[in-house]
């Protein structure tokens, strides 16, 4: 499994025997005898007969190779181990904001090939920001979009994230380029054109 560091993610395991819920916890090892996550039996669910899962955990912030290693009880019999991989590279879901793409979309167009961090944080961030902007603009009254609905958020989502970086890199206007500089529009210059783009999306228009 691999996974991005501080990034939470879920675990599964079959451990044959029903009725261990309340006893059976996972912990995570780094491979070199330090625990990593601490033994925990919180929030485990057995989803089918004797096997389990539990979501929520947090994976650590250096990457790297680790084991989980399920337990009947803290220090008790192990009754599996999974592999986990935590390194930058790992996929990255969308933000949990109603979100139309993820931010290894926007590290592509931007041409970041090995982000760090704190890029992959402050991309969610602009994604986040741009995704609360476009449904704030559509003003839906339910969660539901067709299909080409969701391509066009996308497409919106996508190119805003990049002003909204790009304003965050150049917070006066401008930026270098070959020895001169070129101004910024600032996001609000350039809403108008996505709200056009937006409109067949949108079902609320206030009071004229």
């Amino acid at each position: 499994m691999n996974v991005r560091p501080e990034a939470t993610f879920e675990a599964v395991i079959q451990a044959g025997e029903t009725g261990l819920v309340g006893t059976i916890g996972v912990e995570l090892n780094d491979n070199l005898g330090a625990v990593s996550i601490a033994f925990t039996a919180t929030g485990i669910v057995e989803i089918a007969p004797g096997i389990y899962a539990v979501a929520g955990l947090v994976a650590p912030a250096v990457a790297g190779q680790y084991t989980l290693l399920w337990r009947r009880g803290a220090g008790g019999e192990v009754l599996g181990v999974d592999d986990l991989t935590v390194t930058s590279s790992a996929p990255n879901p969308s933000p949990t904001t109603d979100a139309y793409i993820d931010v290894d979309e926007l590290m592509r167009v931007l041409v970041i090939r090995t982000p760090t961090a704190a890029q992959l944080a402050e991309g969610d961030r602009v994604i986040v920001t741009a995704a609360a902007e476009i449904n704030s603009e559509i003003a839906r009254e339910d969660d539901t979009l067709p299909d080409w609905g969701v391509a066009l958020c996308a497409l919106v989502n996508l190119e805003r994230a990049v002003e909204h970086w790009r304003q965050a890199e150049a917070p006066f206007g401008v930026t270098g380029l070959t020895g001169e500089t070129i101004p910024i529009p600032t996001p609000g210059d350039t809403w108008p054109r996505y709200a056009a783009i937006l409109a067949p999306l949108k079902e609320g228009w206030g009071v004229s």
